[in-house]
C-alpha cells in the first residue's frame, strides 16, 4: 500500500470514530418530558413568586413542603391501588 492509501484509511477510521462518538453523545442527551407533573408546576410557580418578591423565603419553603407532602400522598395511594390490582390479578391466575 502506498502512503496516500494508508492515510486515507486512517482518516476514514478517525471520521468513523468521530461519527460514532457523536451518535453516542446524542443518545446520552435526555429527551425532555412533554408533560410536567402538577406538583412540579406548583413548585415552579412558587419559585417565580419568590423571584418576583411576592412571597418571602419562609412562605416559599412552606408552599413547596406542602406540595411535596401532597405529591407523596398521591403517589402512595397510587402504589396501594397498583399493589391491590396486582394481588387480585394473581389470585385470579391462581384460581384458574
Amino acid at each position: 500500500m502506498s502512503e496516500s492509501e494508508t492515510e486515507k484509511k486512517e482518516e476514514e477510521k478517525k471520521s468513523k470514530t468521530v461519527e460514532e462518538k457523536f451518535a453516542e453523545a446524542e443518545a446520552m442527551v435526555p429527551v425532555p418530558c412533554p408533560v410536567i407533573p402538577e406538583s412540579v408546576e406548583k413548585i415552579l410557580a412558587t419559585l417565580d413568586q419568590l423571584d418576583k418578591g411576592e412571597i418571602d423565603e419562609f412562605d416559599a419553603v412552606q408552599q413547596v413542603t406542602s406540595v411535596m407532602k401532597e405529591h407523596r400522598k398521591v403517589k402512595l395511594e397510587a402504589l396501594k391501588k397498583l399493589e391491590s390490582a396486582e394481588e387480585e390479578k394473581g389470585e385470579e391466575t391462581a384460581t384458574e
